[in-house]
């Protein structure tokens, strides 16, 4: 495979528009491609198919949102293609006043990136399909940010990693990420919705273990190789306390041990750097291995907290109501005394759960495609029943409180402890909880 400067190169011949900037960030995209594949993705398309979707995309905007617009002027941008636009205007429209410039629209060479950008993550995913068969499962969100609800400076902070990543500043993006906090918190939700965002190849790794000798850490070796070799990929780890916790069982010849040993090696590895990024996930944050959380492995930890107040739950409740595709019309501030008020201190799922079950309430009410009323809002407030352990969520909040990089993600109540106030708190807890998971 060419290396680095090899594959500066190829961008630089394949496209001669390239800053040293974008050969620089394509020569990293592009790890574990041949020369001719680079080439093939990067080398712009014949000036007459962008002149092509220019002038489709300026015909659709003269006929308007009409019955097969977008039909019509295709049709019209393969017969108009000798005439300047006062002509085309003249010719399809000649009352309609032309459309003005989207300045929100991305210009030919930001769609040409954008497109490249796909096919080199598309071809990443064929090499890891073909390489890692059966060992890696591919996370294909549907959703991204727009259906998260709240958490603006945990979004903010994954958006600028995602950018950085992209654009190839490795200095600003941590060797690791650490979700934690109690069940139902968002923890997985947030995860496929900054793989989506991010735009990156995601994976979790699959049970690539084996009962041949030897055979388990072969696996995981192909794995590490595979994804060094080809970058630009978010590893994304869920119960990382199970995942990593237990390194002192000896009932399958020290093969764990060995796993997690080498596993903690490759985080660690600075080379990898803005290139594999790994994402683990628990709410179990003191069963891990101290090792495995220290600076240069998982040095960004991220709190997932229960919301706090009205505002929060209603923040949370609309990106539900969107995600859900529920017919309302309900301003959920009108109604806060008897709805958000209730929901402080639910988790998302638990929040979820009571606006279904609303939904649920107006479909019996008046039939199935009924928009949810307020009452029904209310009435699936007070009716919800949370099956909890209040004392273990508790430890759990505390424990992503403790575990949390940065008090700027905390809210107001826990930002202000002090580190002895918490420590006494999280011995409270613990006496109480026992080993209760």
């Amino acid at each position: 495979m060419p290396d680095h400067d090899t594959r500066r190169d190829a961008a630089r011949l394949a496209d001669s528009r390239l800053t040293d900037k974008d050969c620089e960030r394509y020569a990293g995209m592009t790890a574990g491609l041949k020369a001719i594949q680079i080439a093939s993705i990067l080398t712009p398309q014949p000036a007459a198919e962008e002149e092509f979707a220019e002038r489709e995309a300026f015909i659709k905007g003269l006929l308007g949102s009409g019955t097969d617009a977008g039909g019509r002027a295709h049709k019209l941008a393969a017969l108009t293609s000798n005439m300047n636009r006062d002509e085309i205007k003249e010719l399809v429209a000649p009352t309609a006043t032309p459309p003005a410039p989207d300045p929100n629209l991305p210009t030919p060479y930001e769609r040409a990136r954008k497109e490249a950008d796909r096919l080199i993550a598309k071809r990443k995913r064929e090499i890891l399909e073909r390489e890692c068969f059966g060992l890696v499962e591919f996370v294909e969100p549907a959703h991204g940010f727009d259906v998260v609800g709240g958490m603006e400076e945990v979004k903010k902070d994954l958006m600028v990693i995602a950018e950085s990543i992209r654009e190839g500043r490795t200095s600003r993006v941590p060797m690791g990420i650490l979700f934690t906090g109690p069940m139902g918190t968002g923890k997985t939700f947030v995860a496929e919705a900054f793989a989506k965002e991010c735009g990156l190849t995601t994976i979790k790794l699959k049970n690539f273990r084996s009962k041949w000798v030897g055979a388990t850490e072969g696996n995981l070796e192909k794995i590490l190789n595979v994804i060094r070799a080809i970058g630009q990929v978010v590893v994304i780890i869920d119960e990382g306390d199970r995942a990593f916790g237990n390194t002192d069982s000896e009932g399958d010849g020290g093969t764990s041990s060995r796993v997690i040993a080498r596993i903690k090696e490759f985080m660690s590895d600075t080379s990898n750097r803005g290139r594999i990024l790994f994402l683990v996930m628990t709410n179990r944050p003191d069963k891990l291995d101290v090792d495995l959380k220290r600076a240069g492995r998982l040095d960004r930890k991220i709190p997932f907290l229960y919301v706090q107040t009205p505002e929060e739950v209603e923040l949370v409740a609309k990106a539900l109501l969107r995600k859900n595709k529920i017919k309302t019309d309900v301003e959920l501030a009108t109604i806060r005394d008897g709805f958000s008020s209730k929901l402080v201190g639910y988790s998302n799922a638990d929040i979820e759960a009571v606006i279904l079950l609303a939904n649920e309430d107006a479909a019996r009410e008046s039939g199935g495609d009924a928009a949810v009323l307020d009452h029904h809002f209310l009435r699936a407030a007070v009716d919800y029943f949370p099956s909890r352990d209040q004392e273990l969520l508790d430890y759990m909040e505390l424990l992503a409180v403790f575990e949390s990089s940065s008090r700027r993600l905390l809210p107001a109540k826990y930002a202000s402890l002090t580190p002895e106030d918490l420590d006494a708190r999280l011995r409270h807890l613990r006496a109480i909880v026992g080993n209760r998971r």
